[in-house]
């Protein structure tokens, strides 16, 4: 840039006020590497680090559910076996896993699933599991 730093980010934090980020270091300039899987703290979920070199976390108490998009190749398994290994220390998690495009990418979460399927996947075999599971959800609200 025109200043000298790599990059400069404009924001509007209150409507008529400007602000310049000036990021003279790119914490994104190469991968984090994780040599373990990180376990889950606080029914959070490492992330990782955003674009300021922040450590970015995804808090789960309470949510129903996670959607994961991408396109092919860009992580979206390897991601989903990080964030269900980081709970697989807890007894209060319990995974039942569906895998529509089949393979062996979440092979390495059978042992610790309830229900795993992921070939020959016909339509009653995969509502009963998500039956199961609805049952399961219902029988512990009301305790």
């Amino acid at each position: 840039s025109a200043i000298g730093v790599p990059n400069v980010v404009v924001t509007e934090p209150v409507p008529g006020v400007f602000e310049l980020q000036l990021r003279i270091v790119d914490p994104l300039s190469s991968p984090l590497e994780w040599s373990s899987v990180p376990a889950a703290h606080s029914w959070s979920l490492s992330l990782g680090i955003d674009e300021m070199g922040v450590y970015q976390s995804l808090p789960l108490a309470n949510v129903s559910g996670v959607v994961v998009g991408g396109v092919p190749g860009s992580g979206k398994t390897a991601w989903l076996t990080s964030a269900l290994g980081s709970f697989g220390a807890s007894a209060a998690v319990q995974f039942a896993v569906i895998d529509g495009k089949g393979g062996q990418d979440l092979e390495c979460l059978r042992a610790r699933s309830c229900r795993f399927m992921n070939d020959d996947l016909e339509l009653p075999e995969i509502a009963a599991i998500l039956n199961d599971a609805t049952c399961l959800v219902r029988d512990r609200i009301r305790q």
